[in-house]
């Protein structure tokens, strides 16, 4: 797991320049005054399913997993090349499990990045979940440089709707809405590092495996 020790500054830093640069509107509001301790809030509702969320699988499901992720961390993006899809071959595809993703940046890179799949994906959840998946399976080739350009290309190499990608450019709203919800995961869940995972309402912080995770669910 990637541990940053600036994310709160930088967290702090893109939402006040966001601030300044957008209007707010009542679906964007400031966030609650921090925690003064390090204690995880454990009735935020953060640890359950939010109307807004992007997920995948059935929604009746006994067991929601919760994923909080940077499209530019090397440990996220070997996740999801491997447990991730053994999860979904077991659990969600199976209708065992929801699975919840939302992304929570770590530099500009990907800040951009969330909010371009969030704006391609707004109204296709699996479509959303195909976009990260390229993004993390191509990370290298995207990562450094003139990133936005090569993560258009990347994008519109692997059929991603090229009048999506367009439209998705300037997703300023996305950002903000990025934004927000990666406060308030530092604010209730004390998430310094990524990926982050939670389990029916509780974070996994131990070494992470399938049998590990197979242990926790309910039956």
């Amino acid at each position: 797991m990637l541990f940053s020790r600036d994310l709160h500054c930088f967290l702090t830093f893109i939402f006040c320049l966001i601030c300044l640069l957008f209007p707010y509107s009542n679906t964007y509001s400031v966030v609650n005054a921090p925690v003064k301790d390090n204690a995880i809030v454990t009735d935020s509702p953060l640890l359950s399913k939010m109307h807004d969320d992007y997920y995948i699988g059935n929604l009746k499901a006994k067991n929601v997993m919760i994923e909080y992720s940077s499209l530019t961390c090397p440990h996220c993006a070997h996740y999801h090349a491997s447990l991730f899809t053994q999860i979904l071959e077991k659990y969600v595809k199976t209708g065992k499990m929801l699975y919840i993703y939302r992304p929570f940046p770590l530099d500009a890179q990907s800040l951009d990045a969330a909010a371009l799949s969030l704006c391609i994906g707004h109204d296709d959840y699996d479509l959303y979940f195909r976009v990260i998946d390229v993004l993390y399976k191509n990370q290298l080739s995207w990562l450094f440089g003139d990133y936005k350009k090569k993560m258009i290309s990347i994008l519109e190499f692997n059929n991603i709707s090229k009048s999506k990608i367009e439209h998705c450019k300037s997703s300023d709203l996305f950002k903000r809405r990025v934004i927000k919800q990666s406060f308030q995961g530092k604010q209730d869940l004390k998430i310094e590092y990524t990926p982050y995972l939670i389990l029916n309402g509780a974070p996994l912080k131990s070494e992470l495996s399938l049998e590990m995770i197979d242990k926790k669910l309910i039956k």
